[in-house]
């Protein structure tokens, strides 16, 4: 993977004071090098996906000031090809 960008609007709904689950979607785009050998002859190609992706997620707040956020989105999703994401974040308010 060369390059990934994206734009995304989270919807977010509280459980309790310190968990927020929450949908996100939104679009992505995503720029890859590859390079493959196919009977002794090597191909540089890049290839440029663009999709609509949407995940889920749980925001904690684990004091006041740190809190910590898990999240698996689907960026890309075609016949042959998927990418997939699990993101694990840590957040400090100051």
């Amino acid at each position: 993977m060369d390059h990934m960008y994206g734009g995304y609007l989270k919807l977010s709904a509280p459980l309790s004071d310190s968990i927020h689950p929450y949908v996100i979607g939104g679009y992505s785009k995503m720029k890859a090098d590859v390079k493959y050998t196919v009977a002794g002859v090597s191909t540089d190609e890049s290839e440029r996906f663009e999709d609509e992706s949407y995940g889920a997620g749980l925001d904690f707040n684990i004091t006041d000031t740190l809190g910590a956020n898990l999240e698996y989105m689907r960026y890309y999703d075609d016949d042959d090809i998927t990418v997939d994401g699990i993101g694990l974040g840590v957040q400090v308010n100051f």
